[in-house]
């Protein structure tokens, strides 16, 4: 089974936590398997208030040229959204940089940087081959 997973910034720090989104009529958390806390079943989840505005989702499908998770912002700004790096489609000596979106249950990728042009043409990781690497995160 394919499942998403999040990843969003806490409310009260810079850090970034990946877990299960939750939203109610209060706020939006993301629910986190605890490491250090456990009930007597094995299990627990810890609730991290989190800024909706950088929500990003993988699948466990969704990984780079070396195998780390790809996370796509679930804002058309991108926030929160993996920033990569690439070959380029036009031609495989340039390099490029963009942005990982989620888009009509697709990875839309957005070029923002090619040899210093900036421009915003969206390509789908589905139909990508090729050296893809994540260097950050969109803030």
């Amino acid at each position: 089974m394919n499942m998403a997973i999040y990843r969003a910034k806490k409310i009260d720090s810079d850090e970034y936590v990946i877990g299960y989104y939750f939203k109610d009529s209060k706020c939006s958390v993301i629910l986190t398997h605890s490491k250090t806390d456990y009930t007597d079943d094995g299990m627990y989840m810890k609730a991290i208030i989190i800024d909706p505005t950088t929500l990003s989702i993988s699948f466990s499908d969704m990984l780079d040229s070396q195998g780390n998770k790809i996370f796509a912002s679930l804002s058309e700004s991108g926030k929160g959204g993996d920033i990569c790096e690439f070959e380029s489609v036009w031609s495989s000596k340039v390099n490029a940089k963009g942005l990982c979106i989620y888009f009509d249950r697709e990875i839309i990728l957005k070029i923002i940087n090619r040899d210093e042009l900036n421009i915003m043409a969206p390509y789908s990781l589905s139909s990508w081959s090729g050296n893809f690497k994540i260097i950050g995160i969109q803030k």
